[in-house]
């Protein structure tokens, strides 16, 4: 009996060991961000692979595979010549994603942003979208606005944590009782991540965290909130608490970057406010969000927030329904963008279903 091919996925040493495929894992799969690649594997293993991560299948000994993310060594010519690369973080998170020269270098190279898929060896994909049975919406939300992100910096000129920033401290000094927000990392100290060098070190927020751990130090130097109300378990919970989410992708202006934030909210029930790629109506119709981009400071949108009629609110929330029902919003679902680049790698690959 032939032996069926195999194919290595490359990720960090926390996704190793098949962990990436593994739904039962609620620590690596919050909020069940691990799903498109567990559709993935199925959708491989229907054509014929063997499907496992790369401490399983060396890069040496696996016939294909794919890098979820640049690695920071290049790999050699001849694993190259039989890889994909699977771009997933902006340049705000990882520069060195972006670098067109290591990108040629490779079989093909799987990108979200709209400006390179027209390019030798680029293949395009949609952000995998988790478009789950929508719950019961909340029809008497608690706040007329919120948030759900971790608390991150940037140097980066595009980033927009800053700006997720100033929607906060904005409602914490105006209307606190019309806001609340969650995620990680809002009660660590932040000494050693506000270094400006330091901002994008995963090294200070470790110091930090250790800091925080210190008996009294949380309490004597953590910045105090009166909006925040910690990790969340449930998002979908969580976003239905708001009548709008404050939605800013971590990077402005970068075609094609439309991830979960905004589908999170759309199914959630709560009208997103959103920031972020240029070309958002291409991915979600104009009539589902508030574009954040037509308002000249926080003040003026929650002006328009608070003076919106219940009549132009269920307008925003119909088109979300009949969106979430349609064609357009299938694209971007886990289980047609892993058929999807599946397709594409066979096709690159010259091979027929089940052969390589």
């Amino acid at each position: 009996m032939k032996n069926r091919p195999r194919f290595a996925f490359v990720v960090p040493k926390p996704y190793q060991e098949n962990r990436l495929f593994d739904l039962a894992d609620l620590h690596l799969n919050r909020d069940n961000c691990l799903f498109f690649h567990f559709r993935l594997k199925r959708e491989l293993e229907t054509h014929g692979f063997e499907v496992a991560t790369s401490d399983i299948f060396s890069e040496e000994t696996a016939d294909t595979v794919l890098y979820l993310d640049a690695p920071l060594v290049t790999p050699l010519p001849h694993i190259c010549s039989k890889s994909f690369l699977f771009l997933q973080e902006s340049e705000v998170i990882l520069k060195h994603n972006w670098d067109s020269k290591n990108h040629a270098l490779y079989k093909g190279v799987f990108t979200w942003h709209s400006n390179l898929t027209h390019k030798l060896n680029y293949i395009s994909y949609r952000w995998p979208q988790n478009i789950v049975a929508m719950p019961q919406w909340n029809d008497s939300p608690m706040y007329l606005a919120g948030l759900i992100a971790s608390n991150k910096q940037s140097t980066h000129p595009l980033e927009l944590y800053t700006a997720r920033e100033q929607v906060i401290q904005w409602f914490e000094k105006n209307a606190p009782q019309n806001f609340a927000f969650y995620g990680m990392d809002w009660d660590l100290p932040q000494l050693f991540q506000r270094i400006p060098f330091s901002k994008t070190s995963s090294l200070a927020k470790k110091i930090d965290r250790r800091l925080s751990r210190i008996p009294g130090f949380k309490k004597s130097f953590c910045k105090k909130y009166l909006c925040y109300g910690g990790k969340v378990d449930d998002k979908y919970k969580a976003l239905q608490q708001f009548k709008f989410t404050i939605c800013y992708e971590n990077a402005l202006d970068i075609p094609g970057y439309v991830t979960e934030k905004i589908f999170d909210c759309l199914v959630a029930g709560s009208v997103p406010v959103y920031w972020g790629a240029q070309d958002i109506s291409s991915f979600v119709p104009a009539s589902c969000f508030v574009d954040r981009r037509e308002f000249n400071s926080t003040s003026d949108l929650v002006s328009f927030l608070r003076g919106m009629s219940a009549l132009d609110y269920n307008s925003y929330r119909n088109s979300i329904k009949e969106f979430l029902l349609s064609e357009n919003a299938a694209r971007s679902s886990s289980r047609q963008v892993a058929a999807g680049v599946v397709a594409s790698i066979l096709a690159m690959k010259g091979a027929l279903s089940g052969r390589t």
